[in-house]
C-alpha cells in the first residue's frame, strides 16, 4: 500500500508545482493564460504548457541551436526567480536558488573539462535540459540541486575546506604584494624626469598625428 502511494504522492506534487507555476503572476506563466483568455477557454493553460515542452524537446533532439537554448532555459528562468527571492522577506527561497547557482556553477566545471566527451552523447542537450530542470523545480523532497549539493558538493567542501580556506589566503597575499609593487613601479617612472620627457614626447607625437588625420579629412 505504501509503495503503491508514493507514485501518487509524487505525481500529486508535480501537479501542485505546476499549478503554482502556472497560477504565478511571473512573465512566463502569463504567455499560458493569455493563451487561455485569446483562444475563450478552449486551449487550457495546462494543454498550452504542455505543447511548448513538447515543441522545445523535439528542438532540442532536432533543432539547430540545441546548446543555445538549453542554456537559456537553464539561466533565464532562475535568474528571473533568483532576481524575485532576493527582494523576497522568505529566506527559504534564497537558500533554493542559491544552492541551484551552486550547482550549476559546478555543473559548468564538469562540463568544461568534459565537452569533448559529452558531444558524443546522443541527445545529450535535451537530458542536459532535463537535468537543469530538476535541479530548479521547487519539489520538497525531489529538489535535485537540494540532492546533489548535500550528498556530492558538500562532502566535497567539507573534505577540503581547509585547504580551500588556505589557497584562498595565499592567493590574497600573492596578489596584495603585485598590487604593491606594481604601484610602487608606477610611482618610481613617474618620479623620474627621463620618464617623463619619455611620456611628453610620445603625447607630443600622437597629438601631431592627431591634427594630421583632422587635416585629411576637411
Amino acid at each position: 500500500m505504501g509503495e503503491d502511494s508514493q507514485p501518487e504522492s509524487k505525481l500529486a506534487q508535480l501537479q501542485q508545482s505546476l499549478d503554482n507555476f502556472l497560477k504565478d503572476d511571473s512573465p512566463f506563466s502569463q504567455v499560458f493564460v493569455m493563451a487561455e483568455k485569446y483562444s475563450q477557454g478552449r486551449v487550457k493553460r495546462t494543454y498550452a504548457f504542455w505543447g511548448v515542452c513538447v515543441f522545445a524537446a523535439l528542438y532540442l533532439l532536432f533543432g539547430y541551436g540545441a546548446a543555445l537554448v538549453a542554456n537559456l532555459i537553464g539561466f533565464v528562468y532562475p535568474a528571473y526567480k533568483s532576481c524575485k527571492a532576493i527582494e523576497s522577506e522568505d529566506k527559504d527561497d534564497d537558500t533554493l536558488w542559491l544552492t541551484y547557482w551552486v550547482v550549476f556553477a559546478f555543473f559548468g566545471v564538469i562540463e568544461y573539462f568534459t565537452d569533448i566527451l559529452l558531444w558524443w552523447i546522443p541527445f545529450y542537450f535535451f537530458l542536459k535540459c532535463i537535468f537543469l530542470i530538476w535541479c530548479f523545480v521547487p519539489w520538497e523532497n525531489y529538489n535535485g540541486s537540494f540532492l546533489i549539493y548535500n550528498n556530492i558538493i558538500k562532502k566535497l567542501v567539507s573534505r577540503y575546506e581547509k585547504k580551500i580556506d588556505q589557497g584562498l589566503k595565499e592567493a590574497s597575499a600573492i596578489a596584495r604584494d603585485a598590487a604593491r609593487q606594481g604601484i610602487s613601479m608606477v610611482k618610481d617612472h613617474a618620479s623620474d624626469p627621463a620618464n617623463m620627457g619619455k611620456v611628453a614626447g610620445f603625447v607630443s607625437k600622437a597629438s601631431e598625428l592627431v591634427e594630421e588625420e583632422s587635416k585629411k579629412d576637411s
